[in-house]
Parts: structure tokens; sequence; C-alpha cells
């Protein structure tokens, strides 16, 4: 059994697509963790505001077989994928962190970068994991966020 720690981003029908996601996640993993949900202003691109929130649960599934899972998910909301990294989407999931293990295909990174580089996923990952020892830095996720984002306050809204 492994722990899986995902993302979950929305900023077209989010009020709809963040719901529906942590449903089916529900359905399919049961006892999920969750942040709040963070509104953030779209990053390197103009586009409306997103939903964004971070998760864990524990799974058997393997890591490609979790990344079907999320693009399934992903594609029943509508979304098409462009390649672009930055756009407007109905529903991003990712995974974060699969246990301790750190794993990179041509689709994948695990842990994944985004953890370092964006505050709306390194700050509500360290208030649900603190202690969590990121691989690459050698440093707790508190410790990061304090350095990277100390003086950041996130918006959360209910849905």
């Amino acid at each position: 059994m492994a722990t899986v720690w995902f993302s979950i981003g929305s900023n077209i029908n989010k009020d709809t697509n963040v719901p529906f996601a942590i449903s089916q996640l529900n359905k399919q993993f049961g006892n999920l963790i969750l942040s709040p949900v963070y509104q953030t202003k779209a990053v390197g691109f103009i586009g409306n505001d997103f939903y964004n929130m971070v998760g864990g649960f524990d799974t058997d599934l393997q890591i490609i077989q979790l990344r079907r899972l999320f693009d399934q998910l992903e594609q029943q909301t509508g979304r098409i994928k462009t390649g672009r990294h930055f756009e407007s989407r109905t529903l991003d999931i990712d995974i974060l962190l699969y246990d301790r293990i750190e794993f990179a295909d041509e689709r994948i990174s695990i842990p994944h970068p985004d953890i370092l580089d964006y505050d709306f996923i390194l700050l509500p990952l360290s208030e649900l994991i603190p202690d969590y020892i990121h691989p690459q830095t050698g440093q707790s996720l508190a410790q990061i966020g304090l350095q990277k984002f100390k003086d950041i306050k996130l918006k959360t809204v209910e849905l």
C-alpha cells in the first residue's frame, strides 16, 4: 500500500469540476485527506482564476495506473491535453508524491517539480505533511515553504 499526495486544479467550470474530482477520488480510495481549496491567479497566461488544492490517500495502484485514472477523470470533464504547460483547464490532477519513491518517465516526475515552484501546491502540502523530507532538497516541506513563501497568504474558498 502506497501513500499518494496529489493536486487538483481547475479554472473552467471549477465550481463543478473540483467537487467532481473529490467525489470520484473519494469513491475510488475513500478516507481522503484534503487541504482547503484556494483561489489563485492564472500563472503564465491570462485567464480565469484557478481553484487549487492538494490531498492524499492510500492505494494499491501503481504510478502508471494512477496516472491513467487521473487522465480518465480529466477527460470526463472535457479536458483535451494540448501539450501547453500554461493554459486554462477543466481539471488537472497531478501525482505530487508517491510514498518516498523518486520516479521519472516522459510524462511523470515524482516528486512533482511544481512542489518547489508554486505556493498553491507547497503551502497546503506543507500543512498536511510538514515533516516530509523532500528528497532533492533534504529539507522538510515546512522548511521549504517558510523559506520560499513565508509572506504569502492564500485565499481560501468554499465549494
